[in-house]
């Protein structure tokens, strides 16, 4: 099979694997915060502006809800700039990349639209036609890099029980939008929405409540297609200027006391409402194992647990997780899970074995672990049948622990 037709694969896979885990039930997860709030900054934002802006949140909404103190945890995702790049001309940039990422957004919307994808709160009924939307979001993002990032570390949250927000600010709403487009799984798309401040797109993908733009803001509400301004700080002009053109998410947006910060905190609390936590992720958990290949007939993952439990096809079920997917007719998936009532912390080891076939084989495991994830390719030279179950070729090792303090999964993977 050409490279080109097993990534395509693989892909596919992934969708239909996310899909078809939801039916699985499973314990109730104890690993996640009941809440996760991310902000996403906007553009010409080095790494300390966004850690700010995430602070001053953090610090406004305790102070309107301190009893969320313990439920409630915030995060950054950083929207990386070019602003300091090549003298500060490299911030040019980052308009160009705001361009092309509502262009990807749009032929999302469209291919959705037509494939009878909309509304997004239905569930997708067209597989194909979600690859093709996410491959739009996806190829008219100039740093998919971040994107995957972002999304894996979403997912994590999710996968851990937890309900997601993302607050995002300017351009980094394009960044929400791109991320909520790419959760195809009905059940994760069910605890994630996002909260809109300075929106420079013409719609938000999912969110439970009004979006927040300023009437004095100069910046947002010349762009074609933005969403309209709603709530006023009542600033005078040198204000506005002092305010990075009124657009400024801490001095401008969480002004203390001004209409625009109470109705942000206040959109915050609300935008929780709406989303369910996962009972359990059904099939993806904070850790998971997928494995794919080509032609040949059976291919096998096999998974040791950290208490020795050795999970393949005749042991479906170990003391930390679950072998749901077994596939003996070519291609795949296999797939291993282990939900947060379950997972072990120490050394799992996941292998691969060539249990049937007439032709050498590749075989595809992706991992994904707290918030890291591994792909690798092994290459299979010929059938070893049931003798190899005791040594299947190893494709990485991933080490469990959780922190101590907010009790997350966290995870190292050593290929």
């Amino acid at each position: 099979m050409p490279a080109c037709a097993r990534r395509l694969l693989v892909t596919l896979t992934l969708v239909l694997v996310n899909c078809a885990a939801q039916a699985q039930p499973a314990p109730s997860p104890v690993c996640g915060a009941d809440r996760v709030i991310f902000s996403i900054n906007g553009v010409l934002t080095d790494a300390g502006g966004a850690q700010e802006n995430s602070d001053l949140l953090e610090e406004q909404y305790l102070a309107a809800y301190p009893a969320d103190r313990t439920t409630t945890r915030f995060k950054v995702l950083h929207n990386p700039s070019a602003k300091y790049v090549a003298g500060g001309t490299g911030a040019v940039l980052d308009f160009m990349e705001v361009l092309s990422q509502q262009t990807g957004l749009a032929y999302s919307r469209l291919i959705r639209m037509l494939a009878g994808l909309e509304p997004i709160a239905e569930p997708y009924n067209t597989i194909i036609g979600q690859a093709l939307s996410n491959a739009a979001v996806t190829l008219y993002n100039p740093d998919a890099a971040t994107l995957g990032k972002m999304l894996l570390r979403v997912n994590a949250d999710i996968n851990q029980g937890s309900k997601v927000l993302l607050v995002a600010h300017s351009q980094g709403n394009l960044w929400a939008n791109s991320v909520i487009a790419l959760v195809n799984n009905a059940a994760a798309r069910a605890a994630l929405a996002q909260i809109g401040v300075a929106v420079p797109d013409s719609r938000l993908e999912k969110s439970p409540v009004p979006h927040v733009t300023l009437t004095e803001v100069w910046v947002i509400r010349p762009i074609p297609f933005a969403l309209g301004a709603n709530v006023s700080n009542g600033y005078s002009v040198p204000e506005i200027l002092s305010r990075t053109l009124g657009h400024n998410f801490v001095s401008a947006y969480l002004d203390s006391g001004k209409p625009s910060a109470m109705r942000v905190i206040q959109s915050v609390k609300n935008g929780f409402n709406g989303l369910t936590a996962v009972p359990d992720p059904s099939g993806q958990g904070p850790f998971t194992v997928t494995m794919t290949w080509g032609a040949q007939p059976d291919v096998d993952l096999h998974v040791f647990e950290p208490d020795g439990s050795h999970v393949f096809y005749q042991a479906l079920t170990g003391s930390a997780g679950y072998l749901d997917v077994d596939d003996v007719t070519s291609y795949g998936p296999e797939h291993y899970y282990s939900d947060c009532s379950r997972i072990l912390t120490g050394e799992y080891r996941v292998g691969v074995n060539y249990y049937r076939g007439s032709a050498p084989e590749v075989a595809t495991v992706f991992i994904q672990a707290g918030t890291a994830s591994f792909s690798k390719e092994i290459s299979l030279s010929s059938a070893r049948g049931g003798s190899g179950d005791a040594s299947p070729i190893l494709a990485a090792r991933v080490v469990i622990q959780r922190n101590p303090t907010t009790n997350e999964i966290e995870a190292a993977i050593v290929p």
